[in-house]
C-alpha cells in the first residue's frame, strides 16, 4: 500500500464553501428531494382529476391544497438550507484549516484561534466508505460521503500540493469503486 500521508493548510472564501455545499447537495440529497416531492405530486394529480370529475368534492380541494403546499415546501427546503448555510459561513470565512491525509482517512481540523476556549472536533472521512466520492472542479477539491464533506480550495495550494491531493482524493475513489 502506498504512503498517502500528507498535510494541507488553507483558508476558504464564501464562494468556495457554497460550491462545496452545492456539490454535496447534488451528489447526496437532490434525488431524494425530488422523490419526496413526487410522493405528494402524484396524489395531487389524482385529487385534481377527482375534482375535475366531481366539482362538488370539497375534500378534494382541501387535499389539493395540502399536497401542493407539501410539494412546494419540500422543493423550497434546499434553497432555504442554502440561505441558512450562507449566513452561517460568514462567521467561518477567514479561519484556517488543516487537512491530514493518513492512509484511507481524511481529517479536517480548524487551526486554533488564540481566543478560542475549546478546540473544535475534526471532521473525519474514510475514503474506503462506499458512499465516498472525490471530486475536482475548476476551483475546489471535494471529498464527500453521505454524512460529511471536506472542501479544499485550489487557490490555497501549490501545483505540487494540488497533484498530491488529486492522487489521494481522486485515485482512491477509483480504487474503492472496483
Amino acid at each position: 500500500m502506498e504512503n498517502n500521508n500528507a498535510v494541507f493548510r488553507y483558508a476558504f472564501s464564501q464562494e468556495e464553501w457554497l460550491e462545496g455545499f452545492t456539490l454535496y447537495h447534488k451528489l447526496y440529497r437532490r434525488k431524494f428531494t425530488y422523490i419526496k416531492a413526487a410522493i405528494f405530486v402524484i396524489p395531487l394529480l389524482l385529487f385534481i382529476q377527482s375534482v375535475f370529475v366531481d366539482p362538488y368534492y370539497t375534500m378534494g380541494y382541501i387535499c389539493i391544497a395540502v399536497c401542493a403546499a407539501a410539494a412546494v415546501c419540500i422543493l423550497m427546503t434546499p434553497k432555504l438550507e442554502r440561505r441558512s448555510y450562507e449566513h452561517a459561513i460568514e462567521y467561518l470565512v477567514g479561519d484556517s484549516y488543516e487537512l491530514k491525509a493518513e492512509g484511507s482517512r481524511l481529517s479536517l481540523s480548524t487551526l486554533p484561534v488564540p481566543d478560542a476556549e475549546t478546540p473544535s472536533q475534526p471532521t473525519v472521512i474514510d475514503i474506503s466508505d462506499k458512499s465516498y466520492k472525490g471530486i475536482e472542479t475548476e476551483n475546489i477539491f471535494g471529498a464527500f460521503t453521505k454524512y460529511a464533506s471536506i472542501v479544499v480550495p485550489k487557490r490555497s495550494l501549490s501545483a505540487d500540493e494540488q497533484e498530491a491531493l488529486r492522487r489521494i482524493l481522486i485515485t482512491k475513489q477509483e480504487k474503492t469503486e472496483n
